[in-house]
């Protein structure tokens, strides 16, 4: 044997963190279309948001950060 004195454990629970990832997108899904790309990782279309709050105005003092348009794909918004 190469590791005669190897002594494997089994990880810590991760329940509670995946309940949290859970709520998260959750959360993420109020604000667009949210796509789960791992357990702590999410990618959230918000470009009807950004839309409607460019068009009511509210997006005055609200937004940081930048928007770009994403070229080649008419209607979608990266940020």
């Amino acid at each position: 044997k190469k590791c005669p004195g190897l002594v494997l454990i089994s990880g810590e629970d991760l329940t509670p963190y995946r309940e949290a990832s859970k709520r998260l997108l959750q959360v993420l899904q109020r604000f667009g279309v949210a796509e789960r790309l791992g357990m702590d990782e999410v990618f959230v279309d918000v470009t009807k948001e950004v839309r409607r709050r460019l068009g009511t105005g509210e997006s005055d003092g609200l937004w940081h950060g930048h928007v770009h348009m994403v070229a080649g794909q008419e209607g979608r918004v990266a940020s």
